[in-house]
């Protein structure tokens, strides 16, 4: 919630004309920046934690780690879906983009789609380690490529052909 008071403060009710076509999308890249790094340092920092009784519990043959990872995931879902409401509802109409259902409904689900797979980042980066500092440090160079070649920065076209493999995964 305080990323969207923030967020709602600095760009209170943006007017819709030519002018601040720069503050909409620096508006619109702080909403999708902060969905993604404070979901993908959330979740990096919860699974080191886990380790213990998942390695515990992996022993004796209560479940496997496809079971156990794929209820993690599920189970984050209804928190994503209110947490990202709350933050975006207040964001959305504080800023005074465009007041209409649908659009607010195709931001939500848009956002809500960028924090789970944030999660899910998250969570492999959370994966790989079993220390809390090394899964945070993992999560910037993670999440740089995805923004880099995301579109924002950079014309699609323009992207020099060693990293158009990189690529074509982000953008379909």
């Amino acid at each position: 919630m305080v990323w969207g008071l923030l967020c709602g403060l600095a760009f209170f009710m943006t007017k819709n004309d030519q002018e601040v076509g720069q503050n909409k999308g620096g508006l619109l890249f702080f909403v999708t920046t902060s969905f993604t790094f404070s979901w993908v340092f959330a979740m990096a920092a919860t699974l080191p934690k886990d380790f213990p009784i998942i390695h515990k519990e992996y022993r004796v043959g209560m479940y496997g780690v496809i079971p156990y990872m794929t209820s993690v995931i599920l189970t984050l879902l209804p928190y994503i879906i209110v947490l990202v409401f709350v933050q975006l509802l207040i964001s959305y109409f504080a800023t005074g983009l465009y007041i209409s259902s649908d659009a607010f409904f195709s931001c939500y689900v848009i956002c809500v789609s960028i924090a789970w797979v944030a999660s899910c980042l998250g969570i492999l980066c959370g994966s790989v380690t079993a220390n809390i500092g090394t899964a945070n440090a993992l999560g910037p160079p993670v999440i740089m490529p995805f923004l880099l070649l995301g579109g924002l920065y950079q014309n699609d076209r323009a992207t020099p052909a060693w990293f158009v493999p990189l690529q074509v995964p982000i953008l379909d």
